[in-house]
């Protein structure tokens, strides 16, 4: 868990020291300001994915996952431009209760052995491969030293590409030299999650111009609203999806 941590934040030390030295070699890119142009782009982000039941009470831990895609933009005013895209978003958690997947009596909770032992799952992660289709209005601040930031908000639907757990399991054979081994499986169950997801984005960031592209750096939350369990026999009857984050983009 802490090499997660150290990687997401490592990401965002990389953004805001992109953003301070970015002065130093930006070069005339214009059309920060363009009023009634359509502009194409691609972006990628590095970011942390969540599991939440009822009232934000977060399940298990969090995990580092990344996206990629494009985009368009048009800029109705100054101030305000509209967004639409095209992403591959990965979401999930880590150490998550292996009953979210599994009944009760699965052999993948617990395994008896022959001669008195048993395996035992004691972690299970889950991934999740999506395709987002994010639709944001931005309000922007007036430039400031080769800088404009910008606000975003909107909803994004989201369609299930495939989903996979990986199950951490402990061997006790009844040995003791040879108890305690742990092995790791995966296995698919996007048939145990929903196909389908509603997502509220909310985020904030700069775009600035520079060999003569624009380029954009931020942060965004996309905080799931629609229930991602599909698996009516576990405990957990609802759980939510949410991420954050971090992401630059190229606009042409």
């Amino acid at each position: 868990m802490k090499h997660k941590i150290y990687k997401f934040r490592s990401a965002i030390y990389l953004a805001v020291a992109l953003l301070v030295a970015v002065p130093g070699f930006a070069q005339e890119g214009g059309g920060l300001d363009d009023v009634g142009v359509f502009r194409f782009g691609g972006k990628i982000g590095l970011g942390s994915a969540d599991l939440s039941l009822a009232k934000f009470s977060k399940l298990g831990e969090s995990r580092t996952t990344f996206s990629f895609g494009g985009f368009a933009e048009y800029r109705l005013f100054t101030w305000l431009s509209v967004n639409g895209g095209l992403e591959y978003t990965q979401n999930g958690g880590s150490n998550l209760p292996s009953r979210m997947f599994y009944i009760n009596g699965s052999y993948m909770l617990y395994t008896p052995l022959a001669g008195g032992g048993s395996a035992t799952t004691v972690r299970t992660n889950l991934r999740t491969h999506n395709l987002e289709i994010p639709i944001t209005g931005r309000v922007s601040l007036p430039e400031m030293s080769g800088f404009k930031p910008f606000f975003l908000a909107g909803p994004s639907i989201g369609f299930r590409l495939g989903s996979k757990v990986t199950n951490y399991r402990v061997w006790d054979y009844g040995v003791p030299a040879a108890n305690n081994i742990l092995t790791a499986t995966s296995e698919k169950v996007k048939e145990k999650t929903r196909a389908a997801n509603f997502s509220l984005l909310f985020g904030l960031g700069s775009e600035f111009a520079a060999y003569g592209h624009i380029f954009e750096m931020g942060v965004t939350y996309r905080l799931g609203l629609v229930n991602q369990n599909n698996f009516f026999e576990s405990l957990y009857q609802q759980y939510t999806s949410n991420s954050l984050m971090v992401f630059m983009a190229i606009k042409f």
